[in-house]
């Protein structure tokens, strides 16, 4: 089974990762999205973020009657910084039968030379990457950072999906703004998140 790797710290999840996980699904790149939030994000441990436990809650909500989307928390349950490739190769190990595919956006494709054992994380797993408005990618800009044949690889792993010019950033600022939701985030997240205080100032 194929298996899309959709990892984020998910604060809130919107419609737009819900959207490109369909999209994955409909176009058959991938059997399943694996959802896994991340526990400490290893690119904003100085920002402050939901707890664990509500993201995960979120995420359940947004994910609920998809039955080809799942959910992993291994990341909290190994604790420390969510590297990517750690997570990559424990599921690859854990699920010998499975092919565990990374699922990033553009502006993440754009940064993946900073990320921990970047170049063993490009060579040992295949990549998809979902549009992203104002990051674009070219052959050039990639081999830039990597070689040829690592630039080749990543510049093939882009692939057209729905674009949402929104993010889970934009859904915080919503909230603390007092404007409607209805347009980024399911009826269920909205509703814990109004319950639950969320993003308030």
């Amino acid at each position: 089974m194929r298996i899309a790797v959709f990892g984020g710290t998910f604060d809130p999840p919107h419609n737009g990762h819900i959207a490109i996980a369909e999209r994955i699904i409909s176009g058959s790149y991938a059997d399943r999205v694996l959802f896994v939030p991340a526990y400490i994000p290893p690119h904003k441990q100085d920002n402050q973020k939901s707890p664990f436990e509500r993201r995960l809650a979120m995420l359940r909500l947004a994910c609920a009657g998809l039955p080809c989307f799942q959910i992993s928390t291994l990341e909290a349950e190994r604790k420390g910084p969510s590297y990517t490739i750690d997570t990559m190769r424990q599921l690859a190990e854990e699920n010998p039968t499975d092919k565990f595919i990374l699922l990033i956006g553009a502006d993440s494709l754009l940064n993946l030379h900073t990320w921990y054992k970047a170049d063993e994380l490009a060579r040992e797993f295949e990549i998809l990457a979902y549009p992203r408005t104002a990051f674009a990618c070219d052959l050039s800009l990639l081999k830039s950072f990597w070689n040829e044949e690592i630039a080749e690889k990543l510049i093939h792993s882009l692939i057209q999906t729905p674009q949402f010019d929104f993010s889970s950033t934009e859904v915080r600022y919503a909230v603390s703004s007092g404007r409607n939701l209805s347009r980024l985030v399911c009826p269920s997240v909205e509703k814990y998140i109004m319950e639950n205080n969320l993003y308030k100032k």
